[in-house]
């Protein structure tokens, strides 16, 4: 179907570019209808460009025909979107990094169904999702896999069969394995899993020689991910499945962790001893009313957490809020009890309050960043209630993101720059942070034709953010600017100063704002060396451009840090188990070079430092260029062992054939 007119007037109002890096739904292949190319772009809606639509700009009082309005250097349409800034106040954004702002800077249409429902996304490391669909009336649903790196690929299906409910995936930090919740022969609810390589369904909390007296439900899995020197993913330590349960009661339910074995018969399945609570609380502290805590997401280094609490009586009876947490691991290895919402005071572990009900029901989609962005998306008509979980008829349900850290009171909880809503036509919903906390996958109910309240399918966006460069304006000023990937900011050599007098805006950015954007994918060639997803996806980078004529040298370059972590470094797990990562031990900035068409190492005077066991790396940017983080290719493996899982029947058939035999 058509994009209409009227989601080219939305998306230009909240700041997302219509372009063919943007938003083209010709280079996402659906599986069962092929996307559209019949967009027609009307340009006389927004006259500057600057993502306001003409009307829009006259009841904001900005000037149509002048992108920024006030001369600060941000796009009208971007301060609009943003909660600190004013498009008709110049010091609005301030200066520096406590005032960088938000701006979606690429949109990537997943699926393009349109007589089913895809919800429920889920990232294994690498850049491919699970994800369910199911038809028009949110039954019959199944379980499939898609290449986000390759759209076009036919997507792969792992399970069919489940009935219309909104359903939390995960997956063991290798990527082996996708759980799920759903009815167990005795009528209650527990988690299965499902062996991606071969497709084998089997039970996983509670097993079949396992009992558990209550419903469990929506996992997410926590653990280190290891990659051996021959390219194998491998997990240390303890594996951990988090869900929400029926424990004490259905109304009270609390979070509880199942320890996961990591090897032999049972791989991948609840131990059957070992369980923690994670969550203490029955009533809300200020509500008074009874509630239960659902859908744990858990951040990529196992210590945070995002939690949904349901109201489960009174007039705000499926109504939400949301909490972030960290203290995880102090919790699973038992040296700390639950999260006690009931004494939030002096809990300072986290905030209770991140979202109450009465603003509207909030999905947690998790942490971006070095885990210090929290991603979720919430009503913001506060109208839709849990209980009817698939009428999103009178909803509105926008993409929310959060810096987390903690305050001067010892809280961890919302820190500059704040809590941003970012906008975009219809719901989104059941959100996903991918494994290298880079990406964000969501449903969306109105972008692909145009139709309020149509069918889900999914989508992919790179949140970046922006901060203000003047002329003349001393490096230190921006010390500390930190995107959603984890590049930091902190200054040039000295006090050398950014000389942006004649430089060309690019992409629409003006030419005295910084901003760090993010594609969506990875990027390697056909030889030995690949990108890594730090900081961006077919990496676009740091957006500076100096004075022509200026002296590129260490003596003014920008001076960048960047963290990374093992997740970053996998480019690819296929449907084999085939995995394609970065060797370590090669790892180093590099630079996209238009000449040669390649990426290449950055020259040895502009490397400061390389601290691999650290994970962190210090470079000079000396000119307008695609940066990243690169190194040699290794290629291995998921263990043979997690190929040869086979379900009971299986085993049933192997060892009668043994038995054959004695």
């Amino acid at each position: 179907m058509k994009i209409r007119k009227t989601l080219e007037n939305f998306l230009i109002g909240t700041g997302i570019a219509i372009s063919a890096l943007a938003f083209n739904p010709t280079r996402a292949k659906a599986d069962d209808v092929l996307a559209t190319n019949d967009i027609s772009y009307v340009t006389a809606i927004d006259s500057d460009g600057d993502r306001l639509t003409n009307s829009q700009e006259t009841i904001l009082g900005t000037d149509p025909n002048n992108a920024d309005s006030d001369g600060d250097g941000f796009l009208d349409g971007i301060e609009s979107a943003n909660t600190n800034c004013n498009p008709l106040n110049i010091n609005a954004p301030g200066m520096g990094a406590a005032n960088t702002i938000y701006d979606l800077a690429t949109t990537q249409n997943l699926t393009t169904g349109t007589l089913t429902n895809s919800l429920n996304p889920f990232w294994f490391p690498g850049g491919r999702i699970a994800y369910i669909e199911s038809d028009a009336n949110f039954a019959n649903g199944g379980i499939y896999i898609k290449n986000v790196n390759n759209v076009s690929q036919a997507r792969r299906e792992l399970t069919t069969g489940l009935d219309a409910q909104l359903r939390e995936l995960s997956s063991t930090p290798r990527g082996a394995f996708v759980y799920f919740h759903d009815a167990l022969p005795n009528g209650k609810t527990g988690i299965y899993k499902i062996n991606r390589l071969n497709g084998n369904v089997t039970r996983a909390i509670p097993t079949a020689t396992q009992t558990l007296d209550y419903n469990i439900r929506n996992p997410s899995v926590t653990g280190r991910l290891v990659i051996e020197q021959d390219g194998t993913l491998t997990t240390s330590g303890n594996v951990w499945l988090l869900a929400e349960t029926d424990n004490p009661t259905t109304s009270t339910g609390q979070i509880y962790a199942y320890q996961l074995q990591t090897s032999g018969l049972g791989f991948g399945n609840w131990d059957g001893t070992n369980v923690k609570q994670v969550t203490n609380i029955s009533e809300d502290p200020n509500l008074h009313l009874s509630m239960r805590i659902a859908r744990p997401k858990v951040s990529r280094d196992g210590d945070k957490i995002l939690l949904q609490r349901i109201i489960t009586n009174g007039n705000e009876n499926g109504k939400t809020g949301f909490g972030v947490y960290r203290g995880l691991q102090d919790i699973l290895n038992g040296t700390t009890g639950p999260y006690d919402f009931a004494n939030s005071e002096s809990d300072l572990r986290g905030d209770f309050f991140l979202s109450s009900p009465d603003r509207g029901v909030a999905f947690p989609g998790g942490f971006g960043g070095n885990n210090n962005f929290a991603y979720w998306t919430q009503d913001q008509r506060t109208s839709y209630t849990l209980n009817s979980a698939l009428d999103f008829s009178n909803a509105n349900f926008d993409i929310m993101v959060a810096s987390v850290g903690v305050q001067p009171s010892g809280r961890f909880s919302v820190v500059a720059p704040g809590k941003v809503r970012i906008p975009l036509p219809g719901n989104q919903i059941t959100p996903a942070v991918s494994k290298e906390g880079r990406r964000l996958a969501f449903a969306d109910d109105y972008l692909s034709d145009g139709v309020v309240g149509g069918n889900f399918n999914l989508y992919a966006v790179a949140i970046a953010l922006l901060a203000k460069v003047t002329q003349n304006m001393g490096t230190n000023l921006l010390d500390g600017f930190v995107d959603p990937s984890g590049l930091t900011f902190y200054g040039g050599r000295g006090d050398q100063e950014i000389d942006l007098t004649t430089a060309v805006p690019d992409d629409g950015y003006s030419v005295n704002t910084l901003a760090v954007i993010s594609s969506l994918r990875a990027v390697s060639d056909a030889g030995s060396y690949g990108v890594t997803n730090i900081g961006r996806f077919k990496p676009n980078g740091l957006r500076i451009k100096y004075n022509a004529s200026a002296d590129r040298t260490t003596s003014n370059s920008l001076r960048m840090r960047q963290y990374w972590n093992t997740e970053d470094l996998v480019l690819d797990l296929d449907d084999s188990g085939a995995a394609t990562s970065i060797d370590e031990s090669t790892i180093q900035p590099m630079f996209y070079n238009n000449t040669s068409g390649q990426y290449e190492a950055l020259p040895a005077d502009q490397q400061i430092s390389i601290d691999r066991p650290n994970r962190v790396m210090n470079y000079f940017v000396q000119h307008f260029s695609e940066y990243a983080i690169g190194g040699n290719l290794i290629r291995g493996n998921i263990p043979s062992a997690v190929k040869r899982e086979w379900n009971l029947y299986e085993w049933i058939v192997y060892l009668i054939y043994i038995w054959s035999f004695v």
